[in-house]
């Protein structure tokens, strides 16, 4: 969960944007995320499976790759192992995060492709994920991470970042005296939901139920 101020165009109009996205542990207090879920963080609530919410450090970050490294605080994480080869196209991927914030969703699909985007090796996958599965792993049938969800371009389209740029981010030089940001004071609600206007108000709750129960809210 964070907070981060705007710049360019949008900062005459909002100065300040609150989002979620997803992440997972490379050690027992560092985590991997995409740059744009966490890099321009002004404030930030990392947010572990048992509910717990803790302060986070950003400690290096390579923005052209959209990853970012945390080292997280007060919490030991069980860190997920990183694949030491590429994957192939074909190959059968599982991605975890929170789409739409219905947190832990789990996805199958496969590999689509292989792409070079502007200097970073992407993989492009059917494997689904949506807005807030940003940063989350992509998993291959050894639950070694392959990849960093990052971008949907369409339904059954979507890209994530190839696991050498990981691997590169992790070998990069850390901040150790970075201060960790201001904790989110207040959680960010994962699961928002747009019920049509003409649905009784008993449907509309219990909709919202439902969803909130899913995520244990």
């Amino acid at each position: 969960e964070v907070t981060a101020t705007t710049d360019g165009p949008m900062a005459d109009f909002i100065g300040t944007m609150r989002g979620t996205g997803s992440g997972f542990a490379v050690g027992p207090d560092l985590v991997v995320t995409n740059f744009h879920v966490a890099g321009k963080a002004t404030a930030m609530a990392v947010r572990t499976k048992d509910g717990r919410r803790v302060a986070a450090t950003v400690l290096t970050a390579l923005a052209q790759d959209d990853l970012v490294l945390l080292r997280v605080h007060d919490v030991e994480l069980m860190p997920l192992t990183l694949a030491d080869a590429p994957i192939d196209v074909g190959a059968r991927t599982w991605a975890i995060g929170a789409p739409m914030g219905l947190e832990y969703s789990l996805t199958e699909g496969i590999i689509s492709g292989q792409r070079d985007i502007a200097g970073t090796p992407f993989l492009q996958m059917q494997t689904t994920v949506a807005p807030g599965s940003s940063g989350g792993p992509l998993l291959n049938d050894r639950a070694e991470v392959v990849g960093v969800n990052t971008a949907v371009a369409s339904p059954g389209l979507s890209l994530a970042v190839a696991i050498e740029r990981v691997q590169a981010l992790l070998l990069l030089e850390r901040d150790e005296a970075a201060l960790p940001l201001p904790l989110l004071p207040e959680p960010i609600k994962l699961v928002h939901v747009d019920t049509p206007q003409d649905m009784v108000p008993t449907a509309r709750q219990g909709v919202e139920e439902l969803l909130n129960a899913l995520i244990g809210q």
